[in-house]
């Protein structure tokens, strides 16, 4: 069995993802997943006081609402970064890191499957790279087009309450 380019990439994504969470841990890893989170909520909360306050250094209204989100997306990653660093430090302290990493290990490998997932459907439904050789002969591309199937009603779904939800928001 010889593995194709498109195999290499999927192992180097998994392979890539699970070490950095290994190094970098649990904690620090959901932590800086849930900074972007937060981040992206204040800044809808609080980008029209933002931009209000903008007005006078700049007059367009885009312009004004892009450097808003910037900066309350920055100031909020940073605020949450050194919540992250402290809450490493505590868990170093703690004598959790042999767990924490552990964890780590299990939610980077489940991260890089994500970002996988995501990769092989943007190409599958939005390029040609499905009817070319290297797609074809690939080892684990059916694996992970079959883990696709399995989840499209699910992401269907999903999908449908968030925009049903966001329309009424």
């Amino acid at each position: 069995m010889e593995l194709a380019h498109p195999d290499w990439i999927i192992i180097g994504v998994l392979t890539l993802s699970t070490l950095l969470s290994i190094f970098r841990g649990f904690v620090r890893e959901a932590l800086a997943l849930g900074s972007w989170v937060i981040a992206i909520i204040v800044a809808r909360w609080f980008v029209d006081p933002l931009s209000a306050m903008l007005v006078p250094v700049i007059s367009q209204s885009a312009i004004r609402m892009l450097v808003a989100y910037g900066i309350l997306i920055l100031a909020t990653l940073i605020l949450c970064g050194l919540l992250t660093r402290l809450l490493g430090a505590l868990i170093k302290v703690s004598g959790l890191s042999t767990m924490d990493r552990l964890l780590g290990m299990i939610f980077g490998f489940l991260r890089g499957g994500l970002l996988v997932l995501l990769g092989v459907m943007a190409l599958y439904y939005w390029t040609s790279a499905a009817s070319s050789a290297a797609w074809q002969s690939s080892v684990l591309v059916p694996y992970v087009l079959d883990a696709m199937e399995w989840l499209k009603p699910l992401v269907l779904e999903q999908s449908g309450q968030l925009i049903q939800n966001l329309k009424e928001a």
